[in-house]
């Protein structure tokens, strides 16, 4: 019985068909209102956006406030309205969107008393959506863009028995471009350090052998969660989301300008190599495994 006011949108819901279809015209409309807040989060429903509006989850107060929660967790991406106007109207004109899908009701819970999720990530091409992937790619994304706040790797360990889990501490990723006799080439360096949270091994990790060991580890995993990405993303759908134009324009701006027009040709052709550097700063009080006996803990 009110009017509307742009004014109070926290979340932003796109129905999957109209993003194949197109978003120009909702986002143009969104843009030019002065009340809609830029900074309101946007998503893609799998399946119609009302569906996911339309649910009362059992903790908050409404849906909005479980997607903006969500968001805000930094698990997956997290996109606002001002990210996917410059995406789409960057270099690449691509765009990635979290996409939510609606959780079965749990036991004791109407159908509409359960709440969404974030389990992938839509990919647009300039305004329409061509694809998604999941949530296991999405976070060889954000290690890529350097978007990456929190982790949990778990990793199953070579020399002793059991898996080793890691958290993140804090993390950087830089693109390195070079072009070099007309080849297009792209340096993924990360940083990483991180602290030990689980130890499932017989390994007692107050031995610098083991720590330096697991380091090695999670840096082979973290090549081969982005490598993974990178076959998806730019083999699969070719679509630069992971922000290599803009570096190849801000180092080259010249050979930029003469090859813009080329680069969804380029994009899935550009040779991408690894840097990764890991570093163990804690790996926890309880250096030895629980649970195990002293003489069956390996010490060297």
């Amino acid at each position: 019985p009110r009017e509307v006011f742009w004014g109070h949108t926290k979340v932003i819901v796109i129905g999957e068909k109209l993003a194949k279809a197109g978003i120009r015209e909702p986002l143009d409309f969104l843009a030019r209102t002065p009340q809609t807040r830029l900074r309101s989060n946007v998503f893609v429903a799998k399946g119609k956006a009302k569906d996911i509006m339309a649910l009362l989850p059992p903790l908050e107060s409404s849906s909005s406030e479980v997607l903006r929660e969500l968001a805000a967790s930094k698990v997956l991406m997290d996109i606002t309205l001002k990210d996917v106007l410059q995406m789409l109207s960057g270099d690449a004109q691509a765009a990635a969107v979290p996409m939510v899908t609606i959780d079965p009701a749990a036991k004791g819970l109407e159908p509409l008393q359960t709440v969404s999720y974030i389990n992938q990530t839509a990919i647009f091409k300039k305004d329409k959506m061509i694809g998604q992937i999941s949530d296991k790619l999405t976070r060889g994304v954000l290690w890529t863009r350097n978007e990456i706040k929190q982790a949990t790797v778990t990793i199953k360990s070579k020399e002793g028995k059991g898996n080793v889990s890691y958290r993140l501490l804090r993390a950087n990723t830089e693109l390195i471009p070079e072009i070099k006799y007309g080849k297009w080439k792209m340096k993924v360096k990360v940083i990483t350090e991180d602290d030990i949270i689980l130890n499932g091994t017989d390994l007692d990790l107050t031995t610098p052998k083991f720590t330096q060991m697991l380091q090695k580890d999670l840096e082979k995993d973290l090549k081969y969660r982005i490598s993974q990405t990178l076959e998806k993303v730019q083999k699969e759908l070719k679509v630069d989301i992971l922000g290599f134009s803009e570096e190849f324009h801000r180092k080259y701006p010249q050979e930029w300008k003469k090859a813009k027009k080329d680069w969804d040709e380029i994009f899935p052709s550009v040779e991408v190599t690894f840097d990764m550097k890991a570093t163990v700063r804690r790996p926890g009080l309880s250096t030895t495994p629980q649970g195990l006996p002293e003489d069956e803990v390996k010490k060297k």
